[in-house]
Parts: structure tokens; sequence; C-alpha cells
């Protein structure tokens, strides 16, 4: 029905030809214009009313976006909250203070522009970093100088090295909220307290590997190339 009056009143089709090609008696959509109805919807009526919710989706996103998403706990929360503050009529479990997850259900079929996805850990330094200025700046910068030592016609003289630290145990990443789309999501937090370090370098230097300890363990060399460079290091060093 809402597609056919769309259809009249842009002017794409007249009334006999709306209603044959939506199958609607000529009456009813006569009936539905000149009232201005709307077609009622079925099911239970929702919590936020339309405009809320345009506006809860926009918050979601931009939340995503600057790195800190939200997670479907917190959303509950905060809508239980909103409800609470505003004299909203609802059903929400009023014990875990959070609307229910039939609501959070609901709530991504109507907004499918939102959607699930696992975050990945990020530090504040860099995703102060992460911008489109900084990055175009510093691959400009970078373009300068590999012109100035020729180096892009001698690629054999790059070498790119990488320091990266992983967690010595396995941390949950969070089913966040965000655009639908998204290819990265982040979730900006705090560095783990220990990790075991990885320098790699593309080229014919062997990889280094950092362990924490006073002394390096024999089943942590396991499975490792023999050129591989071990250190280990005191805590409170």
């Amino acid at each position: 029905m809402r597609s056919a009056l769309t259809a009249i009143r842009r002017g794409r089709c007249s009334q006999r030809v709306t209603a044959m090609r939506f199958k609607i008696p000529r009456r009813t959509l006569r009936d539905h214009l000149k009232s201005r109805t709307h077609v009622k919807k079925i099911g239970r009526k929702s919590i936020l009313s339309k405009h809320q919710e345009q506006d809860l989706v926009k918050r979601i996103v931009r939340l995503a976006e600057i790195g800190v998403p939200l997670t479907m706990k917190l959303l509950r929360h905060n809508v239980f909250r909103f409800c609470k503050i505003n004299k909203i009529k609802n059903n929400s479990n009023e014990e875990k203070c959070m609307t229910g997850r039939d609501w959070m259900r609901m709530f991504l079929n109507r907004n499918p522009e939102i959607s699930k996805r696992k975050a990945q850990f990020m530090n504040q330094a860099r995703a102060q970093k992460l911008n489109k200025f900084i990055v175009d700046d510093h691959f400009k910068k970078l373009g300068k100088l590999l012109d100035n030592l020729e180096l892009k016609q001698n690629p054999a003289k790059i070498f790119d090295m990488d320091e990266k630290d992983c967690p010595p145990t396995l941390h949950h990443q969070p089913a966040v909220l965000v655009k639908k789309g998204s290819q990265r999501v982040h979730f900006i937090a705090n560095e783990h307290a220990e990790s075991v370090t990885i320098v790699g370098c593309v080229s014919a230097i062997p990889p280094m590997i950092i362990f924490k300890g006073k002394r390096l363990k024999s089943e942590l060399t396991n499975n490792l190339h023999r050129e591989v460079l071990l250190e280990w290091y005191q805590k409170d060093l």
C-alpha cells in the first residue's frame, strides 16, 4: 500500500494503472489518498518512536567511527535509562536495568543499516594517528624520501621492519554495533600490561622475539627457525 501511494503522489502512475499493478481496489486507493492515513504496522508497538530510533542509529554509527562502538548490553542499558528519565512506558527488566533481548533483535530488524561485528582492540596512541590527514602526510613525506634517495629505482635496498606486541593470553573480542559494511572495527582500549614482542623484517635479517622472564625457557624455542633472535628481560628492568 505504501509503495502504491508513493507512486501516485510522485506522479509515476495513475490511480488506474497503480490499482492494476499492485492489485488494490481503486476505491481503497482513493480513500487512503483523501484521508492520508498511514499503513498500520503489524506487531507490538516499539518503545522508541521512529524519530528517536533514527537519532539513535546516527549516534551508534558516530561512536563506531571514533573508536568507541557500543556493545549490545551497553545500548540496552542506555535505552533503559533514556526511557526511565523520559517516563516512557516499556517492559524492560528492572533488576538488570536494561531492555530485553527481543527489543534488541527487533531494533536491528527495523534498522538493517546497523550490524554486529567483532571489534579489534587499539590503544589510544594509535587511534589518534588513525586519521586521513596524518596518514596522507606520512605517505607524502615517505614518497619524497624515496625519490631523494632514488630508492624507487632500487627496491632491493628497501627494508621493512615491523614490531608487534602479542598478549600471552587470549582476550575476548566484544561484539559491537557498527554501520553495515564496515571493513575494520576498532575498540579503543588500554594496552595489555604484559606481552610478547615480535620484531619482523622483510629482508635477510632474521626476526627477533623478546620474552618476559629471568631466563629463557627451552619450550619457547620449539618450532622456531634457527636464525630467529631470542631475547628476554625482567619485568623490573
